[in-house]
């Protein structure tokens, strides 16, 4: 049976993030990094 894990809640996170940005733009590095940021705060919340 399929669990979600904190990977796979990180990854739908950052997918949320990247389907926000207009297509022409690239999601950074210091973006992405945010991103695992943030996840890794609210995990830790």
């Amino acid at each position: 049976m399929w669990t979600e894990t904190a990977v796979d809640r990180l990854l739908g996170q950052w997918r949320a993030e990247i389907d926000s940005v207009p297509m022409p733009e690239l999601v950074s590095v210091e973006r992405a990094v945010a991103i695992v940021d943030r996840a890794r705060r609210a995990r830790s919340a």
